[in-house]
C-alpha cells in the first residue's frame, strides 16, 4: 500500500538532491561525486528506518 508513495518520495529526495549538486558545481566550479551523494542518502534513509527514525 504504501510502497509506491514511499518509492515517489525516495525519487523527489534524489532529485532534489541533484538538482542542488548541479547548482552548487556551478557556482564554485566544482565537481561533485552523485553516485556518492545517492549511496550516503540511501544508507541515510535505512539506517533511519531501522531505529525508527526518518531522514
Amino acid at each position: 500500500i504504501i510502497l509506491p508513495y514511499s518509492a515517489a518520495l525516495a525519487v523527489v529526495g534524489l532529485l532534489e538532491s541533484m538538482m542542488t549538486a548541479t547548482i552548487v558545481d556551478d557556482l564554485t566550479d566544482t565537481t561533485s561525486d552523485r553516485n556518492r551523494e545517492c549511496r550516503g542518502q540511501g544508507i541515510a534513509n535505512i539506517a533511519s528506518g531501522l531505529i525508527g527514525g526518518m531522514a
